[in-house]
């Protein structure tokens, strides 16, 4: 028995999705603070291997002229532009809950975060968050 195109879902944009669940989990007021923060993280590190990994491989299609499966047969071309725009509006929203949302109820909450570990200063009280910028880490 043959499915329609249309049954058929596209694997990156599966993972997207996925993605913006992710995000949800951290923009939730119900889930703990420094839990919502680690979601941010996971998004973070997703959002790069898809990039090294889902998009430069599509890239690649596009460079060497081959076929791609896709949603009502989209091709390549058009896949990279949808994911495009998918991943801009993630992106902006991951961004606006961190800086709206998560850092200044950490804030609030008495946390404190430095650029090193070093650099906390003595008459600091509370937890302290160290968030390994170059790896988007927690």
């Amino acid at each position: 028995m043959k499915l329609p195109e249309t049954a058929l879902l596209n694997r990156e944009l599966s993972q997207l999705a996925f993605n913006r669940r992710v995000l949800a989990l951290a923009e939730d007021p119900d889930v703990p603070l420094l839990e919502r923060l680690r979601f941010l993280c996971i998004l973070a590190s997703n959002l790069d291997e898809f990039f090294e990994v889902r998009v430069a491989g599509l890239k690649q299609q596009v460079r060497a002229k081959s076929p791609s499966a896709g949603i009502a047969h989209s091709g390549t071309e058009a896949l990279l532009t949808q994911i495009g725009s998918e991943m801009r509006a993630l992106i902006a929203d991951q961004y606006r809950v961190l800086n709206s949302d998560v850092l200044p109820a950490l804030h609030d909450a008495g946390a404190s975060w430095f650029a090193a570990p070093s650099s906390r200063p003595s008459n600091s009280s509370g937890p302290v968050i160290i968030f390994d910028v170059k790896y988007g880490r927690c």
